[in-house]
Parts: structure tokens; C-alpha cells; sequence
């Protein structure tokens, strides 16, 4: 769902032209397909000035392709590295949203990183955050850019034996993201005292999303939400807080070639929706639970996932929620064809979950 910042940014959005441009707080409803509009240059040019001085000189500016969530803008300043503007959606482009969509997501990230120490070298820099919305009514930061391209543009020309090698040396990165612990479940700003009470908020969300957006299956969700609640135990029966990215796959796993010929992974971007969580919860372990294609060499790694009946419900419920966010999510972008197909394959999983657990 979310930008892949690469080294190769597209050219300049026609919609941003220095010294013109749509205001900033005329956010988009998303029903074109956009999330929100472009910064004005004036914008731009003031966020320079308060990351690097009164004295900067802004040598040119690439609006990146990739994302639906944050803005992302590739920044050339006189004498510094080329960095990456990121800039939060306004909390009115949020307000007409779906449930997961929030404006705190750069401050989350921002509060996360130093709990992912063990995968530091891999991570952008900050190089400046301004979360006071003096210059805009929205968060950004700059960052640095991490080395490499995204593994998913590089996937089609992968052999065999490359495309198993990151998927090991992931597993091991993502092992290491899992193996910290918190004190509470959930996002830094919104701390719970069960896994059970934050996917009982996810699920929520979702159904105010299903109400809103008039999307099919309303009561489909609303048993989903019936079941979890008669089965809070088997939630809270996952163990203790375990740090997730949210976000984890190859599109957000940069690589690179070293001198000796092999990929390497040299980044992880965009870990905004991390949290503290069921580790079986982690984006790419949803998907992967039960499905014959999952990559062996990544569990190689990582090390077996559980799998007991109650396990294997709760990825079950898991992959319900992610399937619930997505179609609120392309409904909310004026993708009605993928909004049916996402809810079509909810009612499918909701039916298993209600089969195993009724």
C-alpha cells in the first residue's frame, strides 16, 4: 500500500511546477484514484529552508511514483546528498479515508525506529522531522536514501538461487524484527493491554469502513467481529508483544550487488503501521500462511511457524482484517472492480473462520 523510495525517481509530476500548484490543504477525496494533491513549490521551498537553513538552494525536485499513502519527493539541495521528502496525509484527507488510514503515521515511524536497532544500518536516516504543522496542516520528514533498488522491480530477472537467497537473508532480518519485545500491544501512540482489544479495533474499523462505503457482505463482517469477540482467548493466547513492520515485502526490501556478483539486502523502508503485535500478523506471513507457494527459503531463517489449530485461526482472522482493509481501501480510490474481488475473497475466509470457530 505504501511508496517504494528508490534511486531512479520519475520525472517531475506535471501537476508541480515551480512557484504554481494546487494549494496543499485541497486534499483529494481519493475517488479519482489519489490520495491527495501535490505541495505547492512554495511549500517545498519552505520545508528546505527550515531542514537545512534560510541559506539553502534547491536544486531540483522529482515527485516519486509508487504509493497511495504518504507524498514522497526526491530533493537535489546544493551540497547535501540527495534525500526523500516524505509528507503525511492531512488529517481531512484522512477524515474521508478508510479506518487504517492515519495522519500520525510519520510520528509512529519516527517513534519506532530506535526499537529496530537490530536492522539499523538497513534503515533511511532522518535528517530532519517537523511534526509542529506550522508549514502545512500535515507531518513530514526527510530522510536519506537507502542504497539499491526494490527487490520487486528486480524479481522478474531473479534465478532460482538469487530469488532464494534474499528470501533467506529476509527471514533472517524479519526474525530479528520479531525478536523484539514491548511492554503493550499496538502502535507507541495508542498503547492496549491485550492483542485481543487492538484486533478488536482493527475489526471495527472495518466495519464502519463496510457502512460507509456501502460495500457488500455487510453481515458478513459484522459475524466476523461476533466470532472474534466469543474468541478473545485464542487471541490473547499468542504470547507476549512482538515488534512487526506492518509493511514487510518486496517492494519495501530494497537489494544490491555487491563486488563479489550477489543481491544483497541493503534497505527496509516504510515501516509506519509497525507495531507491537501477534508476529503471525506481519503482512507477508498473512499471505504466506497456508499457501503451497510460500518461499521455503525465507522459513529456513526465520524458523517454522506455528502451526496448531488455533494458529492457524488466528491467521486466518488476520488475513480477514488485511482483506477487509484492502477493499475498504480501493473503494475509497474509485477501484470498484478490485473492491468487489477483495470483498468477495473476505467472505470466503470469514466462512472458514466461522466453520473452525462459530
Amino acid at each position: 500500500m505504501k511508496r517504494a523510495i528508490g534511486p531512479h525517481p520519475q520525472p517531475l509530476s506535471q501537476s508541480w511546477e515551480r512557484g504554481a500548484g494546487t494549494p496543499e490543504r485541497d486534499g483529494s477525496s481519493g475517488a479519482d484514484g489519489v490520495r491527495q494533491r501535490p505541495l505547492r513549490s512554495t511549500d517545498i521551498e519552505a520545508i528546505c529552508r527550515r531542514a537545512f537553513g534560510a541559506g539553502v538552494h534547491l536544486d531540483g525536485v522529482r515527485a516519486l511514483d509508487g504509493g497511495t499513502v504518504n507524498m514522497t519527493y526526491r530533493l537535489d539541495v546544493a551540497g547535501e546528498p540527495a534525500c526523500v521528502l516524505r509528507v503525511a496525509p492531512s488529517p481531512g484527507v484522512v477524515e474521508r479515508g478508510p479506518s487504517w488510514l492515519s495522519p500520525l503515521g510519520l510520528r509512529r515511524e519516527y517513534a519506532l525506529t530506535p526499537l529496530l536497532a537490530p536492522v539499523a544500518p538497513l534503515l533511511p536516516r532522518t535528517l530532519a522531522a517537523d511534526f509542529t504543522r506550522q508549514l502545512l496542516d500535515r507531518d513530514w520528514v526527510i530522510q536519506s536514501i537507502v542504497a539499491g533498488t526494490p527487490w520487486s522491480e528486480l524479481e522478474d530477472g531473479l534465478t532460482a538461487d538469487e530469488r532464494a537467497d534474499l528470501w533467506r537473508q529476509l527471514g533472517t532480518l524479519t526474525r530479528a524484527i520479531h525478536a523484539v519485545e514491548g511492554d503493550a500491544f499496538g502502535a507507541p501512540d495508542q498503547p492496549r493491554a491485550t492483542w485481543f482489544d487492538v484486533v478488536r479495533e482493527d475489526l471495527d474499523g472495518i466495519q464502519r469502513d463496510w457502512w460507509r462505503f456501502d460495500l457488500p457482505h455487510p453481515e458478513g463482517v459484522a459475524e466476523l467481529c461476533r466470532v472474534v469477540e466469543r474468541n478473545r482467548t485464542v487471541l490473547d493466547a499468542m504470547g507476549a508483544p512482538r515488534l512487526v513492520h506492518s509493511d514487510l515485502d518486496p517492494r519495501h526490501v530494497f537489494v544490491a550487488r555487491g563486488p563479489d556478483g550477489r543481491l544483497r539486502i541493503s534497505g527496509l523502508i516504510d515501516h509506519e503501521y509497525g507495531r507491537f503485535a501477534d508476529p503471525a500478523s506481519e503482512s507477508m506471513l498473512v499471505w504466506f500462511a497456508g499457501e503451497s507457494a510460500a518461499p521455503a527459503a525465507f522459513f529456513e531463517t526465520y524458523g517454522s511457524p506455528l502451526d496448531d489449530e488455533t494458529s492457524r485461526w488466528r491467521s486466518l482472522v488476520y488475513r480477514a482484517v488485511a482483506l477487509g482493509w484492502a477493499t475498504a481501501d480501493a473503494a475509497h480510490l474509485g477501484r470498484v472492480d478490485s473492491a468487489r474481488e477483495t470483498s468477495a475473497d473476505l467472505q470466503t475466509v470469514v466462512d472458514v473462520v466461522l466453520r473452525r470457530r462459530g
